[in-house]
């Protein structure tokens, strides 16, 4: 494979995990059913596999910590350039042991990045026990394992969103909850409302968790 065929590719790949931003809906159409996108009829998106889809997200993890530990830098950086250490507050930082807590947060964002595809599996992996249990239910027979997947490779498009400064986490959070939304609604051909109270369900077990967690330390101590 030569170097423009590989850039190619890789272009072909991004236009594929973006387009799910643009189509949230009508993207399970294509995928699912094979409806081609009437905007783009000559160039339609690859349908990514899953875990293609989790590697195009590590790649905007990876982007989300470079960005992270510069903001801490450029930050600090133009703190002390602009006040010197007249401000208190930057001299107890530079003098004393509080500048640790920035490179622990430099630290764990590395951390983070580097065990972000291990957490992506592991949550994609309870989001398919849980959406097959939930097809059963429905009766959902035909290609249910695929529109599952089709599902959670779409919503992984939310990723992008991180990258954004301060409100990332939340605007990628909020997407990737309507992205999740809108592949259930498509392939699972679920009501509004039993979509949501199925996204909410993972909510429900970590507060029972807690609940217990908590019970028993008060009964323990």
């Amino acid at each position: 494979m030569n170097l423009n065929q590989w850039v190619k590719d890789i272009k072909e790949l991004f236009f594929s995990y973006l387009t799910t931003i643009v189509y949230p809906f009508r993207i399970h159409d294509y995928l699912s059913y094979n409806i081609m996108l009437p905007e783009a009829p000559q160039h339609q998106p690859k349908k990514l596999t899953l875990y293609q889809a989790i590697g195009l997200s590590w790649f905007f993890e990876v982007l989300r910590g470079f960005l992270r530990i510069f903001l801490i830098y450029l930050t600090f950086t133009g703190l002390f350039a602009f006040y010197g250490q007249d401000w208190p507050f930057l001299r107890e930082i530079s003098e004393g042991p509080s500048l640790s807590w920035h490179y622990f947060v430099i630290f764990f964002t590395i951390v983070q990045v580097i065990l972000f595809p291990v957490y992506k599996i592991f949550i994609t992996e309870f989001w398919i026990l849980l959406l097959t249990w939930v097809g059963g239910l429905l009766e959902i027979t035909e290609d249910m394992n695929q529109k599952i997947l089709n599902t959670l490779t779409a919503a992984e498009s939310a990723h992008v969103l991180s990258i954004v400064p301060i409100f990332g986490d939340l605007m990628q959070g909020l997407y990737r909850f309507f992205l999740l939304f809108a592949g259930l609604r498509k392939n699972l051909q679920a009501s509004s409302l039993l979509c949501v109270i199925i996204l909410l369900i993972p909510s429900f077990i970590l507060v029972m968790i807690a609940s217990t967690l908590f019970l028993l330390f008060f009964m323990l101590f």
